[in-house]
């Protein structure tokens, strides 16, 4: 349930600003404060909150943007992928061990571990 309503919340975060006329740095604000409240109601730790909006404003540097790109997509690929680095921890994820079959002299297999 609580992952539900976190999605439904990012979600919802993400279509208000997909309604926006105009995406400026305060409709930016909105849009992390709106991300940072679902994650809060999360329980997510605060730095790592914090550190979050920080990338996501690292990534949209809206002044420097040039004109032709769309800004909604820019900020909208930029959440997502800050999420998904939030989530992910590293590390490889664990796959089983095979055990090491050979072959004897004689055509039979012989299991060594």
């Amino acid at each position: 349930m609580v992952l539900q309503e976190l999605g439904n919340s990012i979600a919802n975060a993400l279509s208000k600003i997909q309604k926006e006329n105009k995406i400026d740095e305060k409709a930016l604000q909105i849009l992390l404060n709106d991300i940072s409240k679902a994650l809060l109601n999360a329980d997510v730790d605060v730095q790592l909150i914090k550190s979050l909006n920080e990338n996501i404003k690292s990534r949209v540097n809206l002044s420097n943007l040039a004109s032709g790109i769309d800004v909604r997509r820019v900020i909208e690929k930029a959440v997502i992928q800050e999420l998904t680095n939030l989530l992910e921890s590293g590390k490889k994820p664990w796959a089983p061990m095979r055990k090491k079959i050979k072959h004897n002299n004689d055509g039979r297999f012989a299991r060594f571990r």
